[in-house]
């Protein structure tokens, strides 16, 4: 490939490819990942939020699910979509700042950071701000450079669209709005009337899950407080041990990125920086400091900082490298840096298919139809044809997979849990019955609060993989029956 001709053409390739083989090949799994599961199961409630994100993912996902035919294949595309999406908003980041052969290869490169890898094809909010983060920041950054109500607009679209996706946007929006207090470039935005239309438009878009939250005394941060609880057993360590240990997770997810840029430039002439210094400022307030917010934030409260929350927060890395790091960019060197990322896509799609085909795991290849069809079958033969099953309980595996596949496509309760589910009325369950599916000691003591006389039976599943390797499963079930 002449890179002088189209320094782009390995960019698209590759992402040809990424959307082409990691739509395709999932779909030889027998059932979707827990949460492609969760997402499609949630969009499908009616409502402006759930137990632990806002609405958007729901949604997507359902609409994905729903619009090719109810199959796997929509889903693992629209993770690809995200995935892709985002590539792109970063090529189209780094043209701010870089030459075309340079943003092309800080585009490429991030097939070498592990949160573009297998778990990409799980879509969930994190896959999303694969694409929300980069084209709020490309928006942002063009905004500030060309202000126009076109750019100002789209930058409080994705700004709203992020908001209504995964709180943790805020640390993104905190080191935007960092740039326009403590740099002179950023004030000037200050005097921009456009940009105040593009903050009114992102908050006419989040409007909506706030009222939700404000009417369901914000029970979403249930579900953070649950995830992020305070680390024990280490005394005033646990200030600095989740922070460390969240930096730590986001170095070793860009370990094979840093290794391919580096030993590309092995012997290398090492060069200036020739990117303006007002493009530099931009870099870092976007690039570096949103996970250095976000482990200030867990270094003042003390709490655990998941490494997954940090999957949107690598796309500046290729940027961050060739701003930073420069050097001689030869023709040899440049394609050595493409050909690191090609090596790793190929070598985690092998490992892809050969997990598919290998496995008999039952979160690879349940017969979620056929689940799903003997429970409703069940649910048919004790309440009759006339009362259809509207409500199912349990945990994300079980009650999800019957919300998304069950005949009846009823809505999915997590745990019955009263914070986790405000949202829904405890006596239009009682009123039209119930199918609770068994998820170990919490969730009974949640339905001897509900319920009484609960009596468990169970029914075999079987998984098998491509080779025909089986294994079977009991599933407990109870019915609950409609009151009236």
């Amino acid at each position: 490939m002449d890179t002088t001709k189209d320094p782009t053409k390995k960019l698209k390739i590759l992402i040809a490819l990424h959307i082409a083989l990691w739509a395709l090949i999932p779909c030889l799994r027998g059932s979707l990942p827990l949460d492609s599961i969760e997402a499609i199961a949630w969009g499908g409630i009616g409502t402006w939020g759930y137990d632990k994100n806002p609405i958007l993912p729901g949604i997507t996902a359902r609409f994905f699910f729903e619009i090719f035919g109810e199959t796997h294949f929509g889903i693992y595309l629209l993770s690809q979509i995200c995935l892709a999406g985002g590539v792109i908003y970063t090529y189209a980041i780094a043209r701010e700042f870089l030459d075309r052969e340079k943003s092309a290869l800080s585009a490429i490169i991030l097939q070498c950071v592990l949160y573009y890898g297998i778990s990409t094809t799980e879509f969930n909010d994190n896959v999303l701000s694969l694409l929300l983060w980069p084209m709020f920041s490309y928006y942002f950054i063009i905004s500030i450079k060309r202000n126009s109500p076109y750019t100002w607009l789209m930058c409080g679209a994705s700004a709203g669209l992020n908001a209504l996706n995964k709180y943790s946007c805020i640390f993104l929006f905190a080191s935007a709005f960092a740039y326009a207090l403590f740099t002179p470039e950023g004030r000037k935005i200050w005097k921009y009337p456009w940009m105040y239309a593009g903050v009114m438009l992102s908050i006419a878009i989040f409007l909506p899950h706030f009222i939700w939250l404000w009417n369901y005394d914000f029970c979403t941060l249930e579900y953070l407080s649950d995830r992020s609880k305070e680390i024990e057993n280490i005394g005033a360590l646990r200030f600095l041990y989740s922070p460390l240990r969240f930096i730590a997770g986001l170095t070793i997810n860009s370990l094979p990125a840093l290794f391919a840029y580096f030993i590309c430039g092995l012997r290398a002439k090492y060069q200036k920086s020739r990117i303006a210094l007002s493009d530099l400022k931009l870099i870092f307030f976007l690039g570096i400091l949103p996970p250095l917010l976000f482990s200030l934030y867990g270094m003042i409260n003390g709490i655990k900082l998941l490494s997954a929350w940090g999957t949107p927060m690598c796309y500046f890395l290729g940027i961050i490298l060739f701003a930073f790091f420069p050097y001689e960019l030869s023709k040899k060197r440049s394609m050595m840096i493409a050909v690191s990322g090609y090596a790793v896509f190929a070598i985690i799609t092998l490992a892809m298919l050969l997990t598919i085909l290998f496995t008999d795991s039952l979160r690879y290849n349940m017969n979620a139809s056929d689940y799903a069809g003997k429970l409703d079958a069940i649910w048919r033969e004790s309440v009759g044809d006339d009362k259809p099953l509207k409500y199912v309980g349990g945990t994300a595996w079980w009650a999800g997979h019957m919300s998304v596949y069950s005949h009846y496509k009823p809505k999915f309760t997590l745990l019955l849990h009263k914070k986790k589910n405000p949202f829904f009325d405890i006596n239009d369950i009682k009123k039209n019955g119930i199918l609770l599916v068994n998820w170990g000691p919490e969730g009974k003591n949640v339905e001897n609060e509900l319920f009484t006389n609960i009596n468990y039976e169970t029914i075999e599943i079987e998984t098998k993989n491509l080779f025909g390797k089986k294994r079977k499963f009991k599933v407990p079930y109870s019915i609950i029956p409609p009151s009236d």
